[in-house]
């Protein structure tokens, strides 16, 4: 097995038309202004790159004092770095959490075994479903790391 060169870059709006986006990624978060806007509110964002493709974009919004939210937007290539793609992640969940103090940090994502085993991998708690939550109307759940 080769090892993977994976490389993490600052966030660029750009980015999203270089990846081949998942199917249950909504459309509505793959608009330009949405992009441009998470970047200038987010206080890290970055992409994450293996072998030159791009296998997720993502940051950390803030939404008040001591709360965070997670945003991630996965390509299809997640699959050839999967296990340095959630290592990264972590690391970077961890990071900010010290950084800024945070006694809150929560995302949303789909209502569906994997995304509960990778949410537990980052330490978050699920605090139930958000019925109809999407543009296309899909639950999600939400989850949360306090300390």
């Amino acid at each position: 097995m080769t090892q993977k060169r994976v490389k993490v870059i600052d966030f660029e709006p750009e980015h999203i038309a270089l990846m081949e986006v998942k199917d249950n990624v909504s459309s509505s978060n793959l608009k330009i202004e949405k992009l441009k806007f998470m970047k200038e509110r987010s206080i890290h964002s970055i992409t994450l790159l293996c072998d030159e493709r791009v296998v997720l974009c993502g940051g950390f919004l803030p939404l008040w004092p001591g709360v965070i939210a997670c945003w991630m937007i996965p390509s299809n290539n997640v699959k050839i770095a999967a296990l340095s793609a959630c290592k990264v992640i972590k690391g970077y969940v961890d990071a900010i959490i010290e950084r800024e103090d945070c006694h809150r940090v929560q995302t949303t994502s789909p209502d569906d075994e994997f995304h509960a085993r990778w949410m537990k991998f980052l330490g978050m708690e699920n605090e139930g479903v958000l019925r109809k939550y999407t543009p296309e109307q899909d639950d999600h759940c939400m989850y949360a790391r306090v300390k």
